[in-house]
C-alpha cells in the first residue's frame, strides 16, 4: 500500500453529509486499502485516497454515509466517480513510444 500523499493519483474529495459521522465509521474509512487520510468536519467529510487503488464508488459500498441528497451534491459525487474512473484507466494505460525513428 502506497501512503505517499503527493503522487499524481492522490485525490481529495469533500463530501457533504446530513449528519455527523461516528468514530467507528471514520475507523472503517481509514482501514480501507488506498485511503490516505480522513478528516471529519461539521456535516462534511474530506477523504484523501489513491485513485489507482480505490474509488469513491468502492468507498460508498464499504461504508454507509448519510449523504446530502441535494442536486448539487449528487452531481458532484457523480463527477468525482467519473474522475476516479478516468484516473484509474489512465494509470493502467501502457504508453507507446513516440521517439522511434519511422521505418521507410
Amino acid at each position: 500500500m502506497n501512503r505517499e500523499a503527493n503522487n499524481a493519483f492522490c485525490v481529495s474529495r469533500k463530501l457533504r453529509l446530513n449528519a455527523d459521522v461516528s468514530d467507528d465509521v471514520l475507523k472503517k474509512l481509514s482501514a480501507i486499502n488506498g485511503v490516505q487520510s480522513v478528516t471529519n468536519g461539521k456535516r462534511s467529510l474530506v477523504v484523501t485516497y489513491d485513485a489507482r487503488e480505490v474509488s469513491l464508488e468502492y468507498i460508498e459500498r464499504k461504508v454507509s454515509l448519510p449523504y446530502s441528497q441535494s442536486l448539487w451534491q449528487r452531481l458532484r459525487r457523480s463527477l468525482y466517480q467519473f474522475g476516479d474512473r478516468n484516473l484509474a484507466d489512465g494509470a493502467k494505460h501502457a504508453p507507446h513510444c513516440c521517439n522511434k525513428i519511422s521505418k521507410r
